[in-house]
């Protein structure tokens, strides 16, 4: 009985080993880690102190000509990468239509990342425009700000 356990385990591990195979241990590390770096890209950092737009124009020295040159550079910004996204979509249907499908979906990740970009500036600009610091998605989305009753 003794032989024909060892036995089939030797041809389990010799010749039936499936896991091995599909390189189970690197697939369970590597989606281990995708998960780790999803789970800091989507985590929501906490300010370090808290102060108001005043504040920090104040703390960074910056005048009135430079909170007017960064606001136009966030918006020449998020406007070029809207530009270049759209153009990644037109690409990513000749991509889609000429037959080349793995090549489409790859150029629909790379316009998904430069609207990314194009959200992140004009983000920075709609602060900045607005006065405040450390808006919400909801605000910029409305395109307003909230105003807190205290």
């Amino acid at each position: 009985m003794g032989f024909f356990r060892a036995t089939g385990g030797f041809i389990y591990r010799t010749f039936l080993d499936v896991p091995s195979w599909l390189g189970w241990r690197n697939i369970k590390r590597d989606t281990k880690t995708l998960y780790e770096m999803g789970r800091t890209v989507f985590t929501v950092s906490k300010a370090e102190h808290k102060e108001t737009f005043e504040q920090a124009t104040i703390r960074l020295k910056l005048s009135e000509q430079d909170i007017k040159k960064a606001a136009h550079y966030y918006f020449t910004l998020a406007i070029l990468f809207i530009g270049l996204g759209i153009l990644c979509i037109g690409y990513t249907f000749y991509l889609f239509f000429g037959g080349a499908f793995l090549a489409g979906i790859i150029a629909l990740l790379i316009a998904f990342f430069v609207f990314l970009k194009a959200f992140s500036a004009h983000f920075q600009y709609f602060q900045i425009k607005n006065r405040k610091l450390g808006c919400s998605f909801r605000e910029w989305l409305n395109g307003s700000i909230e105003v807190s009753k205290e």
